[in-house]
């Protein structure tokens, strides 16, 4: 998890290369609390690590949107997952 400006600072080099992300959405789902204060979403993205799938909420303050919480999740088709496991080093955890 990173604050502002440390994810600010992990991602500055990427964006002084002009090499930044390029993630294109494929389909988003908003949804407002009722006092339209706050909006929370999911979201699918085109990446250049395929599918991805995005979540998080946002105030509403004034006549500003502020991020406060992003998750940017690989897909993994379950077919691909025991090579992932093997990548990262871990075990299929038993359930039960």
């Amino acid at each position: 998890m990173w604050n502002k400006e440390q994810f600010l600072d992990f991602a500055a080099p990427y964006f002084k290369k002009g090499k930044a992300w390029d993630f294109v959405k494929i389909s988003r789902n908003l949804h407002f609390d009722g006092e339209r204060r706050m909006i929370w979403f999911d979201e699918v993205l085109d990446t250049w690590m395929g599918p991805c799938r995005g979540s998080g909420w946002i105030a509403i303050e004034g006549d500003q949107l502020k991020i406060k919480q992003y998750v940017l999740s690989m897909t993994v088709p379950n077919d691909k997952i025991d090579g992932v496991l093997q990548a990262i080093g871990a075990q299929r955890r038993k359930r039960g």
